[in-house]
């Protein structure tokens, strides 16, 4: 009778043990799944704030000839322009050192990307420039690429 009585309570220590590992075990998986799902909603983010700011820009500069794409020291940079009565003004949108800057100035004037101001986090952007549309490619900090087609309304 003690022979079982202690086989049982070793069987219970033992089955005790177990679920103590078992649950120890899935604390940590679910850590680094919480950090994962926090990693991947903060790039969607980025790339959702980034997209968002671009096609309300592409939006309030749709005019005919008021979208451009240039390269600036090995840079993509999207040139908008603007007339604002008889002055015509000109915005430059680029990624540099992991932000998104942007230049606003009269559209004559020459400028350097050291001008820009930083808006928001930003790793790498490059654009492309269509008849009818912009395409905008993001590469997300992870090294995903992510595009956005913005058509143009302003040859209609």
């Amino acid at each position: 009778m003690k022979k079982q009585r202690t086989s049982t309570q070793f069987l219970s220590l033992l089955l005790y043990c177990l679920f103590a590992v078992c649950a120890c075990m899935m604390v940590a998986l679910s850590a680094q799944a919480y950090q994962q799902l926090q990693k991947n909603r903060q790039n969607d983010l980025n790339t959702m704030n980034v997209f968002s700011y671009i096609n309300n820009k592409l939006r309030e500069n749709d005019v005919e000839k008021g979208v451009t794409v240039l390269n600036i020291d090995q840079c993509s940079v999207l040139k908008l322009t603007s007339v604002e009565g008889d002055f015509e003004t000109a915005t430059y949108i680029y990624s540099k050192d992991g932000m998104l800057y942007e230049i606003y100035a009269a559209a004559d004037i020459e400028v350097s990307l050291d001008d820009g101001q930083p808006l928001l986090a930003c790793s790498q952007l490059s654009f492309e420039l269509s008849e009818s549309s912009v395409i905008i490619y993001y590469e997300t900090a992870d090294q995903n690429v992510q595009t956005m087609t913005k058509y143009l309304r302003a040859g209609e």
